[in-house]
């Protein structure tokens, strides 16, 4: 089709003398204009599924974006409730990375922000969703038949990576992370609104708890 090579076609009239006619040059022009057509449509799908995914994904990281959070959020919280199964939602909260940004740079930020995500992403199953929902807030979202330390075995998870990075990265900083969760079934006059106000509630507390402990005189 113009400059597109598309294949090879080949004709054979047995023993017969003869050649093609207008008609069989008519036909490969009908099969090279078919061929580029279903190149095209191929190409838009991919296009705009690119497109999409630009839109839910996180540009630093690769995980989800707050609107492919919410997405997921939404529908993993209906599929809990219509299945009963229990609800998992997990928030990380990164600690420090303004103080990091400033005093390190944030190129360092970035790195500390990777990180938490890959701390995260690698605690997940293939039934869990994570996203970057802000600057250094995450989550994870999930629905299955969940045992109810779930969420803790993941926080442990997370927190074991991230410990290991500090003890190997020989940063100047540690990278640290609050968390609040909620792994169980959705009873019908509970909103989400009321799980998330928890799961950050609980977030704000470990943070609280964490900067009690720095100040102690025997932190360090």
């Amino acid at each position: 089709h113009d400059d597109r090579f598309f294949g090879v076609t080949a004709l054979s009239f047995g023993e017969r003398l003869d050649t093609y006619d207008t008609i069989y040059c008519q036909w490969v022009t009908l099969v090279s204009t078919a061929l580029e057509f279903v190149r095209m449509q191929n190409y838009l799908k991919r296009f705009n599924n690119r497109i999409y995914l630009s839109s839910i994904r996180d540009a630093l990281t690769g995980l989800y974006n707050k609107q492919g959070y919410q997405t997921f959020l939404k529908e993993s919280f209906e599929e809990a409730r219509q299945k009963h199964r229990r609800f998992l939602l997990l928030y990380a909260s990164l600690d420090s990375l303004r103080q990091i940004n400033e005093t390190y740079g944030h190129s360092e930020g970035d790195s500390a922000v990777t990180v938490l995500a890959n701390a995260m992403n690698n605690s997940c199953t293939t039934y869990e969703r994570c996203a970057r929902i802000e600057d250094a807030e995450f989550s994870i979202i999930g629905y299955q038949d969940y045992e109810e330390d779930a969420c803790q075995r993941m926080i442990y998870a997370i927190s074991g990576y991230l410990e290991h990075y500090n003890q190997s990265s020989l940063k100047p900083y540690k990278i640290t992370a609050s968390f609040g969760c909620y792994c169980d079934f959705v009873p019908m006059n509970v909103k989400m609104e009321d799980i998330i106000n928890k799961t950050i509630s609980e977030v704000e507390e470990s943070r609280a708890n964490r900067q009690n402990e720095k100040s102690s005189p025997y932190y360090r």
